[in-house]
């Protein structure tokens, strides 16, 4: 029995003493180390976790991170264990009972990124940046903060070689007849009044502004100056999203837009709306002169203008696959301007002398409503450009103007005129990427327009309003243009080129219904264009252009109307 007690006892003292070094002391941890990197791109992983768990003690776990060159170094106690190495958005890697005894280096850890749960990346970037066309030069407008809260009228000047003056006219490098685009295409934005319906679609709309200064075949002939393309942006997020933009400025300038879209993978649904109220001043000094008989004409002119307009528009897009997609879209726009103008006029003789002095007052009102209906057929038959896009589109404008001209000298004036406009597109577009460096585009486009202009002229007299006859009128205006063309590019080591060619048929219809004159026009023009472009480096190379171009007639050169601020200018 003593024996068996002093066996136990001894036992006992084997077991204590393996728990211990000599002295009594506890056992020290030892190191680990190792390094985790990315297996595709072969970078470091930084902040990979690494847990150790040994399966007799569960509620101790021990473990560290990697630092910036992806390496760890953890002391533990030896043992068992069960390691763990895990980084977001990669397949974590687990060693199963590994003992750990002596100081151990586990050598490189390859991550692979997880390929299941990861469906796909999308970036997403906005940039103000130029790309270089044979035809064209592409402005990204991207998220510019010089225009936030502002119109496409904003954008357009900031764009170069493009400016806009006070009264919303665009110019492309100083002149007036330039054609401008929205999507490609003619819109009631810019319609009878012109470009100032630009000022009614927020700057946030707009991707990107296409400046062509050489058209190619595929856009129509008319523009001398060139053409303004604005294309606006297309929300490819899914879900619902939206942007609110509330802006103000002194003298009085205030307004908001709304940006909503809601989209799935077969529905787009989007929608824009924009109010706008503004005010601006100016004036000038105008000095001119007659040569015989000589005498000089000098105006001291103030401007006061008001602009309030209501843009809105609602379209959806349905993608029958990847490839094929067909979109509805309208938008309704009213405006209501006015302009208040105080004209001081001196005549003077040849000395210099004030023969003459008297003062002009000018009151005109104008109010705009345009509607526009779109739909747009896109069927891409791979993701190299082959595809084909047909579009139909039907607008009307109308635009109710008045102006009352009193003088302090002579009799008063006062005109108003009704203008309505409608026109009908039709345009189809094949383009085929041959190969990577050539490609051929063939399309037609028809476009058929009705303008009518009821202007009225009256003199206030003495004995009451009587009718100007004179300049009186009722004019109708109608336009049919047939176009089809063909053009074929091709890009040789340094060397691009691009030819093409555009025929228009057009038939017009000119009844000036208050005199009886009635005319009718039919004439074919042919339209080649010639894109030269040699690149010296990637950001380096020249280009070479020809183009024929044809001036067609807008609204106001078909029967003006007269403004009565000035006796000089008009």
């Amino acid at each position: 029995m003593k024996r068996l007690i002093v066996v136990l006892f001894l036992f006992g003292l084997s077991i204590s003493g393996f728990s211990q070094q000599p002295g009594g002391k506890k056992l020290k941890k030892i190191k680990i180390e190792g390094v985790v990197i990315d297996k595709e791109t072969q970078d470091p992983l930084e902040y990979t976790t690494i847990s150790l768990l040994n399966d007799s003690s569960p509620d101790l776990i021990q473990g560290g991170i990697t630092d910036k060159n992806g390496k760890f170094i953890i002391e533990v106690f030896p043992g068992k264990y069960n390691i763990t190495l895990e980084y977001i958005g990669f397949d974590k890697i687990i060693l199963k009972d590994k003992v750990i005894s002596i100081n151990e280096d586990f050598g490189i850890f390859e991550l692979e990124i997880v390929t299941e749960s990861l469906n796909e990346v999308e970036l997403v970037g906005e940039r103000t940046e130029v790309e270089i066309r044979l035809d064209k030069r592409i402005y990204n407008v991207g998220k510019d903060i010089t225009v936030r809260g502002g119109s496409v009228a904003d954008v357009l000047d900031n764009v170069p070689s493009v400016s806009v003056d006070v009264e919303g006219n665009v110019a492309l490098r100083g002149n007036q007849n330039v054609r401008i685009l929205i999507n490609g295409k003619p819109s009631g934005l810019v319609g009878l009044s012109g470009p100032q319906g630009l000022r009614s679609l927020p700057a946030e709309s707009i991707d990107k502004v296409e400046v062509v200064t050489s058209p190619s075949a595929r856009y129509e002939a008319s523009g001398t100056a060139g053409i303004l393309n604005v294309i606006l942006k297309k929300e490819e997020l899914e879900g619902f999203n939206g942007s609110f933009i509330l802006n103000g400025g002194a003298p009085t300038t205030y307004g908001g837009n709304a940006t909503l879209n809601w989209r799935t993978k077969k529905f787009n649904i989007f929608s824009t709306t924009s109010l706008r109220d503004s005010e601006s001043r100016g004036g000038g000094d105008f000095e001119s002169e007659n040569f015989n008989p000589v005498r000089f004409v000098n105006e001291d002119r103030d401007y006061q203008r008001n602009r309030k307009s209501i843009f809105f528009n609602l379209g959806a897009e349905y993608y029958f696959n990847d490839d094929t997609s067909l979109t509805i879209s309208g938008f309704v726009r009213t405006s209501d301007n006015e302009s208040n103008n105080n004209t001081k006029i001196d005549n003077l003789n040849a000395a210099g002398v004030v023969v003459d002095q008297f003062g002009r007052y000018q009151f005109e009102e104008e109010i705009d409503n345009s509607q526009q209906f779109t739909t747009n057929f896109t069927k891409k038959f791979d993701d190299k450009g082959h595809e084909l896009v047909i579009e139909f589109q039907t607008e009307s404008s109308e635009e109710d103007e008045s102006d009352l001209a009193e003088n302090t000298s002579t009799f008063n004036q006062e005109s108003d005129t009704f203008e309505d406009q409608s026109r009908t597109l039709l345009q189809m577009d094949y383009v085929w990427p041959i190969n990577e460096n050539t490609q051929f585009e063939i399309g037609y486009r028809g476009d058929f327009s009705l303008q009518e202009t009821d202007y009225n002229v009256f003199d206030l007299l003495d004995n009451g309003r009587t009718p100007n006859t004179e300049l009186t009128n009722f004019l109708g205006f109608t336009q049919k243009i047939n176009a089809a063309y063909a053009q074929f590019g091709k890009k040789i080591n340094k060397f691009s080129y691009l030819i093409g060619l555009r025929m228009e048929k057009t038939h017009i219809v000119i009844d000036q219904k208050t005199t009886k004159i009635f005319k009718e026009k039919d004439y074919t023009d042919w339209f080649p264009t010639l894109n030269f472009s040699f690149e010296f480096t990637e950001k380096e190379n020249i280009t070479l252009g020809y183009s024929r171009r044809i001036r067609r007639p807008r609204s106001w050169s078909l029967n003006p109307f007269r403004s009565l601020t000035s006796l000089t200018f008009f």
